[in-house]
């Protein structure tokens, strides 16, 4: 399927370049890289929404880095000859690895909470073991950078609680560092071997957040342009597109008066009997299999596909832009349903038949109601066309005269004569029964020439 929205098109491919290079990233570890994906999708089942995947996925991910980056620091406390420190060191990376366990669990929140809590109280324990020996600072920023991910905009107090504890934080270890305190006094070598892997630890621990933030923003903007672009198809398959955007510019109600279209009504004969006959699911299928080639046939002759109500089908042609052909396009069309219905009928029912009601002249167009609004016609030339289709007969298409003075030399019609039209009075008529001439002639878009309509004798 070809995207019609180049930006949203973009971002999809951006989407699915970083995917495949963080597979393949990954994917070179062998075992080791298969393992991390499957770590990072625990606790997110297909079924929850885009959004909540990615905290969780973030969630994991941030107990995987944080639980490494701590582990790094028990073979330093060890050299230093610490061994407490170093255990106490290695009970902390194991927790940070349990927040995966409260994802695994679907206690989404509480991980989320539990992994900013356990990494508040290490980096403030770290600041008054270590005092200023280390930069503590730099895994206070790491941990309230990572919080703005980390929740939820539900969740957003936490957030803030996080970061403003973060500060504190910070406000802290510069005081303990002014004033030289520590419990654990390090050997130079250690000090330097401690500060470097704290910058190398929270370089990389910023550089997978802010990864981790442009895969979010990316896939957040993919999946907003995705949504509007799903909802502007269905917009268009409602209103026609020119109304659609009139709509998206002013919501107010939309109503033009317009001269001259001409209007189709045509239903099923007999419908009502043959539906009883029939499953509820085989009377939607019949009308799902008959309206879609009605659609179809819209579609190729130029109408504007208005609305079906029950087996009833309303189009028209010469708006919501005006075309001088609109005449033309409905007898055309008109004359193909009649052609294809019969082979729309249900297995073991006879053929279908339409009754088609035709007529031209000015309506009224627009969309009003502000909800399940459809663009729909007004006036008498819509009342005339239903009248045409309900005083018919089975099998045939029944114009007006207005309709009739613009179709005769280029369709062959047979009159029918005065007929008491309700609510109006009595009006001339007359059948649209084929096209004149060669097969194509009167034809705008060439369709082929079908059989001539038989009339019944009865008028």
């Amino acid at each position: 399927m070809m995207l019609e929205n180049p930006r949203l098109a973009s971002c999809l491919l951006d989407d699915v370049r970083s995917e495949v290079a963080t597979v393949r990233t990954i994917g070179g570890f062998g075992f080791v890289g298969e393992l991390f994906l499957r770590l990072l999708g625990i606790g997110a089942p297909a079924g929850q929404s885009l959004q909540e995947t990615r905290h969780v996925r973030f969630t994991n991910l941030a107990a995987l880095a944080g639980g490494l980056a701590v582990a790094v620091f028990v073979p330093i406390a060890s050299f230093g000859g610490h061994a407490v420190l170093a255990r106490i060191t290695a009970v902390v990376s194991l927790l940070l690895f349990a927040t995966i366990v409260l994802s695994w669990m679907q206690r989404h929140a509480l991980a989320r909470k539990y992994i900013a809590a356990l990494a508040l109280v290490w980096s403030e324990t770290l600041t008054f073991t270590f005092g200023g020996q280390i930069p503590i600072y730099l895994w206070f920023m790491v941990v309230a950078f990572a919080c703005a991910l980390l929740f939820p905009n539900e969740e957003q107090t936490a957030a803030v609680l996080t970061i403003a504890l973060c500060a504190i934080g910070i406000g802290v270890w510069l005081w303990v560092r002014s004033t030289g305190f520590r419990i654990v006094e390090f050997s130079s070598t250690v000090r330097v071997i401690i500060e470097y892997a704290s910058i190398a630890g929270v370089f990389s621990l910023a550089v997978t957040c802010a990864t981790g933030m442009r895969r979010l923003v990316s896939t957040a903007e993919a999946e907003m342009l995705r949504e509007r672009d799903r909802s502007e198809r269905l917009l268009l398959n409602i209103l026609p597109a020119s109304i659609a955007h009139r709509l998206k510019q002013d919501h107010s109600a939309i109503a033009d008066g317009i001269a001259e279209v001409t209007v189709l009504f045509a239903d099923i004969a007999g419908f009502t009997p043959m539906s009883a006959r029939l499953s509820a699911a085989e009377v939607v299928e019949l009308l799902n299999r008959v309206f879609t080639e009605f659609d179809a046939l819209a579609e190729k002759h130029g109408l504007e596909k208005i609305k079906t109500i029950g087996d009833a089908y309303m189009a028209a042609a010469g708006l919501p832009e005006a075309r001088d052909d609109h005449a033309f396009c409905v007898a055309n069309m008109a004359l193909d349903m009649m052609a294809i219905a019969p082979m729309l009928a249900s297995a073991g029912e006879r053929p279908l038949e339409l009754r088609i009601g035709i007529s031209t002249g000015p309506v009224v167009a627009g969309v009003i109601g502000r909800k399940r609004f459809i663009y729909d016609l007004w006036g008498d030339t819509v009342n005339m066309a239903s009248r045409m289709e309900s005083h018919g007969k089975p099998g045939t298409i029944q114009v007006t005269e207005a309709t009739y003075d613009r179709l005769v030399g280029k369709f062959q019609l047979e009159e029918r004569g005065e007929i008491d039209v309700k609510g109006v009075g009595p009006r001339r008529t007359w059948y649209l029964v084929s096209r004149t001439g060669d097969d194509t002639k009167g034809d705008p878009d060439g369709s082929e020439r079908g059989s001539p309509l038989r009339i019944p004798d009865s008028r």
